[in-house]
């Protein structure tokens, strides 16, 4: 499972010159790996239950970098997209993607087997910064 969930991602296509069409098929690798894969993973020690733990996670983080990538309809940095090539398509840029997780460690959107992504404004505020010799404030 492993092995799959790796040649699903490695390449560099995927997560380095991203496009959404290589995104989603990667996607849907991701989510066929955790919709029937994952379930059907049985352990006989406790190597086998770190093993198992390990590619659960593996999957999971998969799908949230996947989502992620998919969510960002800009290129800036080390985030760039085919589809997508200069940072002036943004809308609603700068924000922040945020996942709220419930008390009882699960996250929003987890019910139905999925990651939910949204975006919230950034709230911009200016820090005064204190000057020496003004107001008393010194340097250490």
């Amino acid at each position: 499972m492993i092995r799959v969930l790796n040649a699903a991602l490695i390449p560099y296509f995927v997560l380095e010159i991203k496009n959404s069409d290589r995104l989603a098929g990667a996607l849907t690798t991701v989510e066929f790996l955790r919709d029937h894969c994952l379930p059907k993973l049985r352990t006989r020690d406790a190597h086998e239950v770190r093993l198992a733990l390990e590619a659960e996670n593996l999957v999971t983080n998969a799908e949230m970098k996947l989502r992620a990538s998919l969510f960002r309809t800009e290129s800036r940095g080390r985030h760039y997209r085919e589809d997508f090539p200069d940072g002036s398509t943004r809308t609603g840029w700068p924000g922040s993607r945020s996942r709220r997780r419930r008390r009882n460690g699960t996250f929003k959107g987890a019910a139905t087997g999925g990651l939910v992504a949204r975006r919230r404004p950034v709230i911009r505020r200016q820090v005064p910064v204190p000057v020496p010799g003004e107001g008393g404030e010194t340097w250490p």
